[in-house]
């Protein structure tokens, strides 16, 4: 009989490679979501948001001799409220999607589900509060009150566009949940389930 091709010594090399090789390839994918606009959106809206609500904290002026904030304007505790919640989100968001695919499969329910429903309703609360505030800024520059809302009227705009990649990120998130393993078996399932009736309606 002729000998093997494969020497012991090329075997081993070769067993010894191979938890190697997967060990680097788990490291490398553990970032990849970050790599995608479902990942790399909510970091955006990390700054989007920092900047939204820092602008309005930060506002100072004065009104015939009396210091004025941000708590002087109508609705301005919702727009706060809004994009501190929609920074702590998104940065969840970040946080989870740069763990990888793996901490996503270990969770007991549908992660994109999930994202794309709060991303969603916080873009909708988003523009809510930004029409608000923009409202009770106009009332002030309407008023007697000689005021610089130029900062506030910058934070609106950051809340604005933070709104519309909200919908943005909705839009990828549905993606994935539609592509997702779970709603792709469902679907191979309804449909091996459907053949089988029309083939069984078709014997009868």
């Amino acid at each position: 009989p002729e000998p093997p091709t494969t020497c012991p010594a090329t075997m081993d090399e070769a067993f010894h490679r191979q938890p190697a090789q997967s060990a680097q390839s788990s490291s490398g994918g553990q970032f990849i979501l970050l790599k995608r606009p479902v990942g790399y959106i909510p970091i955006i809206l990390v700054f989007l948001c920092i900047l939204a609500f820092a602008v309005e904290a930060g506002y100072r002026d004065g009104c015939y001799g009396t210091r004025i904030d941000y708590t002087n304007f109508d609705n301005s505790k919702f727009f706060m409220f809004v994009y501190i919640s929609g920074f702590i989100i998104e940065l969840v968001f970040a946080l989870v999607l740069g763990l990888g695919s793996m901490a996503l499969r270990n969770m007991p329910f549908n992660f994109w589900l999930f994202a794309f429903s709060v991303t969603l309703s916080w873009a909708l609360m988003g523009l809510i509060s930004c029409a608000l505030f923009a409202k009770g800024i106009r009332d002030v520059d309407d008023s007697a009150c000689n005021t610089n809302t130029d900062p506030l009227k910058f934070a609106v705009a950051m809340g604005f566009f933070a709104f519309f990649i909200w919908c943005i990120h909705a839009f990828f998130l549905w993606r994935e949940y539609a592509n997702s393993p779970q709603i792709a078996s469902q679907t191979t399932t309804t449909t091996t389930t459907t053949v089988i009736v029309e083939r069984k309606s078709e014997e009868a």
